[in-house]
């Protein structure tokens, strides 16, 4: 038989699928050994949020993102949308990776761009971008790449 018992404690914590009360639950109206499995909640979200969306790429004039193509030599702008109110981009070296901007004032100040000047040589190159959303407390990683063509 199935009951419905109100919980209720500032104390009361259930992180994740189903809530597990392994040795029981002892309250002044309710005393009840062993364990317990509470697949249901009232009044409790249960479904969890998904991460929030970062978009990344070359933005267009009509605000859709592309995957960033260009020449040698040619500057280019990457560009970071979502959620978010901080943006940190790293870029690939040879030598490791880089953090190349993070917004002014210490990434205080959100800049959801970087300019980068054009790469002397064509190939692929690789860039990450996180997001940071201070209110959510949720970060978000994204990789992109830039293909640099040959001028001829």
């Amino acid at each position: 038989m199935i009951k419905i018992h109100k919980i209720s404690s500032s104390a009361f914590v259930q992180s994740g699928s189903i809530a597990k009360f392994k040795s029981g639950i002892t309250s002044s109206n309710l005393n009840i050994k062993g364990a317990i499995y509470a697949q249901e909640f009232q009044g409790i979200g249960t479904n969890t949020p998904s991460d929030p969306s970062l978009t990344v790429g070359t933005q267009s004039a009509d605000g859709t993102f592309d995957e960033c193509v260009t020449f040698q030599n040619q500057d280019f702008r990457l560009t970071a949308e979502g959620d978010f109110n901080h943006f940190t981009f790293v870029e690939k070296r040879s030598d490791g990776w880089f953090q190349i901007s993070s917004g002014s004032q210490n990434g205080q100040v959100r800049k959801n761009f970087v300019d980068i000047e054009g790469k002397s040589s064509p190939g692929v190159y690789e860039y990450l971008i996180l997001g940071v959303s201070t209110s959510s407390l949720k970060t978000v990683a994204k990789g992109t790449t830039v293909k640099v063509k040959s001028l001829a």
